[in-house]
């Protein structure tokens, strides 16, 4: 198994922790470092096991440091991914 190095994760093309920016996804989060994952490998932050547990697509628009005024914005963002 792979240790994740704090401060250093792969982004995908909207600077968020994903493998991809999908067309559609099941489940959108959104969410500060707990969701992003800081410091555990992709496969193991909970956007990823959701997906794992229930099968379903999920996208992760966390990001570390992220508040409630935060989400607001990141709620408006157009992302292109539909739900």
């Amino acid at each position: 198994m792979k240790k994740a190095v704090p401060g250093k994760c792969r982004v995908d093309r909207l600077g968020f922790r994903n493998r991809g920016v999908p067309a559609r996804a099941d489940i959108v989060v959104i969410g500060d470092s707990q969701s992003l994952g800081w410091g555990v490998p992709l496969e193991k932050n909970f956007p990823q096991v959701i997906s794992h547990i229930t099968g379903l697509s999920v996208y992760s628009l966390a990001m570390a440091g992220y508040g409630s005024v935060h989400y607001y914005h990141l709620s408006l963002k157009k992302t292109g991914v539909q739900p």
